[in-house]
């Protein structure tokens, strides 16, 4: 399983990898888009392997630069995550416009003042797992 972040705070990120951390101990990868070409390499190589198969395994992509890295993800099937807040603001969503069906997630671990549509760290997991089993059994009926 893929899920792309996009978090425009260290807090957000460090939430949401602490708890998807928590739950898959030994099965998680992460790639930060944000630094490195090396990093574009580990990408390529997690989107043409297996992770996206099993929601075992799960590979976290933080900051996606440009609509060609989120288009590469999309076509993987991987779950697209939007911190909720300002981070609209950012320059990337210049060029990535959220799509239907993508989440949108808060560092808060318990807020009761959040729309529906918000997540918290673990619910946004559930979703995600959800998502993934769903987008599983579809490419089955695909075949």
């Amino acid at each position: 399983m893929i899920i792309v972040l996009f978090a425009g705070t260290p807090e957000a990120l460090r939430a949401v990898y602490g708890h998807v951390s928590a739950q898959h101990k030994g099965l998680l990868d992460y790639v930060n888009l944000g630094t490195t070409d090396s990093e574009k390499v580990r990408l390529n190589h997690a989107a043409n392997t297996g992770c996206m198969f099993t929601e075992h395994r799960v590979t976290l992509v933080f900051n996606p630069q440009n609509a060609e890295e989120l288009k590469l993800l999309r076509a993987r099937k991987a779950i697209i995550c939007h911190q909720y807040g300002s981070n609209l603001s950012r320059p990337i969503y210049n060029d990535v416009s959220c799509a239907r069906g993508d989440f949108y997630f808060t560092d808060k671990v318990v807020n009761k003042c959040l729309p529906g549509h918000v997540l918290t760290p673990d619910e946004l997991l559930s979703e995600c797992r959800i998502k993934h089993r769903n987008n599983r059994v579809s490419a089955k009926k695909s075949k």
